[in-house]
């Protein structure tokens, strides 16, 4: 998901712009003449933009060859540091950060619109989720708290003594009230939900290591979409654990890719809110004692879990739609038993289609003004929310840009009808 995220490299956007291209490799100087005869443009200095010409040569000002101007018709991705020409000025890109809108066969197999559902409204209200998280002072650090909430609302690990509450995160709470044990299926069940109910995008995921490593058990886990790291996490509610590389949140391929091709080595452990950082040298690591099961433990095992990864949606009835399940494996599966689903080519793609973005498309639109187009993929959606120079924020579509000599900055962001806002895509420009 890193590789979404676009700052300082720029994003995957489709913008309509007079922008300055380095011609590819090799080209040959009259074939770069040729080409700008045919579109219309001309030469210019990656330094010094007011210098122009026909065709290909030397700066007069520092002798840097000259590179070809973009046609006013052509596509061009905005990078840090390019430069274009735009209503008879120059302009130079300073900052673009935004995620793309990605739909694919994987996006396709989820449902996650929920605000109308009364299961989580309750679910919410009765069990003071607000409370729960009112001193996070980031978003994702109330995603922890409501996993810390949900791995404390469990009393007994163990076979579930009323597997009639599947899926049904009220009943869940009940019958732990009532003494009932759960396990880990039931506790990704509840904090799924939970994170749904606050307006936060989750989805279940199943894992399955190898019996020869202890690992022939399923495990069920969640992955919630973070607008802070803007990407896919992994919480684990049975053990109250969520995993860090280089200080980063990571998802369930990058937990799997560090483990079993990296042997681990820079894999950092988190404990719950409290936020306690072990390492693989402190395996095990106990998590609870629970009647007639024993101590839970986050061991060397726990990890070795994520050897497959099972993607799957939920029915409208809140059970998992095992149909539209897709799974991770490569080599490393060889010989390990495990359901037959349709694999990800791109695994580290595209399972994690990014949502709750604005995904921006900007159009010259004459003179010094820039049209902007906004698409999302944000379940729930309620509005866009855009502003220009640090001013209020605005709800719907920003429309027109224009810009005013010196440094122009559009933020755009969408917004879901629980009143969660994505991070916003954000664009600067310096006309000169």
């Amino acid at each position: 998901m890193r590789k979404l995220l676009v700052k300082g490299i720029g994003p995957v956007l489709a913008v309509l712009v007079a922008a300055l291209l380095v011609a590819a490799p090799g080209a040959s100087a009259r074939g770069q003449e040729i080409a700008a005869a045919k579109q219309g443009t001309g030469f210019t200095c990656p330094m010094h933009p007011e210098v122009r010409q026909p065709k290909p040569g030397k700066c007069p000002l520092c002798s840097m060859d000259l590179i070809a101007m973009a046609p006013l018709n052509g596509w061009a991705d905005l990078k840090p540091g390019q430069r274009l020409h735009l209503g008879g000025r120059d302009v130079v890109v300073k900052e673009m950060t935004a995620l793309p809108l990605v739909k694919n066969w994987c996006s396709e197999r989820y449902k996650f619109d929920c605000f109308d559902s009364e299961d989580l409204k309750t679910l919410r209200k009765q069990e003071k989720l607000d409370a729960v998280t009112a001193k996070g002072r980031t978003e994702f650090q109330k995603q922890v708290l409501l996993l810390d909430w949900a791995y404390k609302r469990f009393k007994l690990f163990g076979s579930p003594t009323k597997k009639e509450a599947r899926g049904k995160p009220l009943e869940i709470v009940k019958a732990i009230d009532q003494g009932h044990a759960f396990d880990c299926g039931y506790y990704a069940t509840l904090l799924r939900t939970a994170l749904k109910s606050c307006g936060y995008v989750a989805r279940g995921i199943g894992l399955k290591g190898a019996k020869s490593d202890g690992n022939g058990t399923e495990h069920g886990v969640v992955e919630v979409w973070s607008n802070d790291y803007r990407k896919w996490i992994v919480l684990d509610p049975t053990l109250n654990v969520y995993f860090k590389k280089g200080g980063v949140p990571l998802n369930a391929y990058e937990i799997r890719q560090e483990w079993f091709y990296n042997d681990g080595k820079a894999l950092e452990i988190i404990i719950g809110a409290e936020g306690n950082t072990h390492t693989k040298a402190d395996l095990p690591i106990a998590r609870g004692t629970h009647k007639g099961f024993g101590t839970l433990k986050i061991k060397p095992e726990s990890i070795g879990k994520f050897l497959y990864i099972a993607y799957t949606p939920v029915r409208p009835d809140g059970k998992p739609d095992y149909g539209q399940m897709f799974i991770i494996k490569d080599k490393l599966c060889e010989g390990v038993k495990y359901h037959t689903r349709r694999n990800p080519e791109k695994p580290a793609e595209e399972p994690y289609f990014p949502v709750q973005q604005a995904a921006l498309k900007l159009t010259p639109a004459g003179g010094a003004k820039i049209a902007v187009g906004v698409d999302t993929l944000t379940p729930d959606f309620e509005t866009y929310r855009w502003r220009i120079d640090n001013g209020k924020w605005t709800d719907g579509k920003p429309g027109a840009w224009t810009l005013h000599k010196g440094t122009n900055t559009l933020e755009v962001r969408s917004v879901n009808k629980f009143g969660v806002a994505g991070r916003p895509s954000k664009v600067v420009l310096e006309m000169r």
